[in-house]
């Protein structure tokens, strides 16, 4: 039997505060040292939130939405849960899949990785209340 992903409170480890959209061109740029890579894939760009965050920044023909996530207490330690260990923050990736009903959010690290489930009023608030360049 497959267990189930267990649900995650996005908040706790990607607080808004700490989350920052950033244009797919940027990728080429170092990351500041604290900054963890965070993709939102496949989000449904007929969605309200897609539209209102949009601007600039996504445009229609993407289906991924990236940021950076500054590291925390909280999600230090849920990545060092995944393999026992500390890790390079430059070497993590936190990836988002749009489900409709749901996200899965799929936690990356050298050695390991990590799945949990969190809502879409999760990624919604998160997308609304974030540093977003097009809000600028």
């Amino acid at each position: 039997m497959v267990k189930p992903f267990e649900f995650l409170t996005l908040d706790s480890y990607i607080p808004a505060k700490l989350f920052r959209i950033i244009d797919k061109e940027l990728l080429n740029i170092k990351p500041g040292r604290t900054d963890i890579l965070v993709k939102i894939v496949k989000f449904q760009r007929q969605t309200i939130i897609f539209s209102e965050i949009s601007g600039d920044t996504i445009h229609e023909e993407y289906e991924t939405i990236y940021g950076y996530v500054r590291n925390n207490e909280n999600l230090s330690e849920l990545l060092k849960g995944i393999t026992g260990e500390e890790h390079s923050v430059t070497k993590t990736e936190i990836h988002l899949h749009d489900t409709k009903d749901e996200f899965i959010l799929q936690i990356k690290v050298p050695g390991g990785e990590k799945t949990y489930f969190v809502t879409l009023s999760e990624v919604t608030e998160l997308l609304k209340n974030c540093l977003n360049p097009n809000h600028i």
